[in-house]
């Protein structure tokens, strides 16, 4: 499960960077790929968390 979050946040930020490239960081379709990027970065830090042991 991890591994498949880290792939699918790696493959987003590509999409990302290339979408803000071509459009400027201000379109809606960049700002659209980077608040997907955002839930997938929340989702596994809440994976991580987790997994922290309790102390």
């Amino acid at each position: 499960m991890k591994q498949k979050l880290e792939e699918k946040i790696e493959q987003k930020r590509k999409e990302l960077i290339i979408t803000a490239g071509q459009t400027g960081f201000t379109s809606k379709d960049t700002l659209k790929l980077s608040e997907e990027l955002d839930c997938l970065i929340n989702g596994y830090n809440s994976l991580e968390s987790e997994y922290l042991p309790i102390e």
